[in-house]
């Protein structure tokens, strides 16, 4: 089955920071479910993925993002649909962690840095 690769951009979330602290990744496709994901360090190209605590891609949680962009990098998130389609989303606005879970078909969500908590650090 062919593969399909595309980058989506997340700064048009940037604005709206202040009142959506948490974001769903991986964006719905009808009648083709999603059935995997994976995080990295970078782009997938640079082939750095991070491990969830627990480490189970379905089900976990992976924290301390922050500094993946202090360090001038950002987080990618690979988005693996039932049809073969893989999805590459590059989040740009700051996400300091994200969580997935299988309860009622898998997903993914960022927890974003919100301008009022940044400046109390």
């Amino acid at each position: 089955m062919k593969h399909t690769s595309f980058i989506l951009f997340f700064c048009w979330l940037l604005p709206f920071s202040s009142w959506a602290d948490t974001v769903t990744i991986c964006p719905a496709q009808q009648n083709n479910k999603l059935v995997a994901i994976e995080v990295f360090h970078g782009s997938p190209q640079d082939m750095f993925s991070l491990a969830p605590e627990p480490k189970d891609q379905n089900n976990g949680t992976w924290a301390d993002l922050t500094d993946i962009y202090t360090d001038g990098e950002k987080v990618t998130v690979g988005c693996s649909y039932q049809n073969g389609l893989l999805l590459n989303v590059e989040i740009n606005p700051v996400i300091t962690s994200c969580k997935s879970s299988n309860i009622g078909g898998l997903n993914i969500s960022c927890q974003m840095n919100s301008p009022n908590k940044s400046s109390a650090n």
